[in-house]
């Protein structure tokens, strides 16, 4: 029987330009997703085997063996953060076809609070800015 995957619930994620901030309330960690593991990710909304997961992948030009070794540590990785769970096989929808991106293994790293933080800095200035552009402003705008 094949195992499938799915994403475990209550997880909270964010994009960063072409990558993905993952948070793990259970953990209060932080994780953060390449582009093709963010691909990964999407599709584990639905159970997903590990097969499908390298056809998708596989569009990008990388040889099988590489994608099959890549998804499994992928897999790994995300179950032993608790991010995904195995799930009994269910009939899912077909997967809808993924954007070709340019083969690089699908990762995942831990990242720190900080470092999430960082990334999503603002200046003092930038927030009055932004305040103003997605609030009415009644004082007027810098």
């Amino acid at each position: 029987m094949m195992t499938h995957y799915q994403r475990t619930g209550g997880i909270e994620g964010v994009a960063l330009e072409q990558q993905e901030v993952l948070f793990q309330p259970k953990t209060n960690k932080f994780v953060l997703l390449n582009p093709n593991a963010k691909l990964v990710f999407a599709a584990l909304s639905q159970p997903r085997s590990a097969a499908q997961l390298c056809a998708a992948l596989a569009a990008g030009g990388a040889a099988a063996t590489a994608v099959d070794a890549a998804v499994a540590q992928l897999l790994a990785d995300l179950l032993s953060r608790g991010l995904v769970q195995v799930v009994a096989a269910a009939p899912a929808a077909p997967m809808a076809a993924q954007p070709v991106l340019p083969w690089h293994a699908p990762a995942l790293r831990d990242v720190t609070e900080e470092e999430v933080l960082a990334a999503f800095q603002m200046s003092a200035a930038e927030i009055s800015a932004a305040s103003c552009w997605w609030f009415s402003c009644s004082t007027g705008c810098p």
